[in-house]
């Protein structure tokens, strides 16, 4: 698959479409943010720029699709791509094939990795998972949503396309 040519210049929803994502916390929290489209425009090589407005802040914000999918091998270099090809997952929303990226950040000074799912035809992270880095065992995201203490997941549960 070309990832940048993967649209074929086609937008695959329009202005109003929603996408509902929910976060689990540890003992049960949930939170839950509706991300609605105000506008999608065509962009260079069949890429598209789309604003988003979140339901929780009231905030617009502006994302590109397909979102950036690098992969550097090697010790040397920056990778935000775990692995060079497209994974499986499975989320409320559906079963896609996903790019893993990766990052690194900090919480009161304690080091996380944070991964986040991302496909070429939705302008949100259909899942992000955020954990101690010092929590090996803890590499992939809770099948259950069963959530420890110091980890949150985040992941896309509902698109109502327009």
């Amino acid at each position: 698959m070309n990832w940048d040519q993967a649209l074929h210049g086609d937008a695959p929803f329009g202005p109003g479409t929603r996408f509902e994502l929910e976060t689990l916390g540890p003992e049960g929290e949930r939170r839950s943010e509706v991300l609605e489209v105000e506008s999608i425009t065509p962009t260079a090589v069949g890429s598209f720029s789309v604003v988003l407005r979140s339901s929780v802040s009231g905030n617009a914000f502006k994302t590109l699709m397909p979102p950036d999918l690098l992969y550097s091998p090697g010790a040397h270099g920056f990778i935000t791509a775990r692995s060079e090809k497209l994974l499986p997952v499975t989320v409320p929303a559906g079963s896609f094939s996903a790019g893993r990226l990766w990052t690194s950040e900090a919480k009161e000074s304690i080091p996380y990795e944070r991964d986040e799912w991302v496909v070429p035809d939705l302008p949100v992270r259909i899942q992000i998972w955020s954990r101690p880095a010092s929590a090996k065992e803890l590499y992939d995201p809770p099948a259950d949503g069963t959530v420890p203490v110091g980890t949150t997941l985040t992941r896309l549960v509902r698109i109502e396309r327009r």
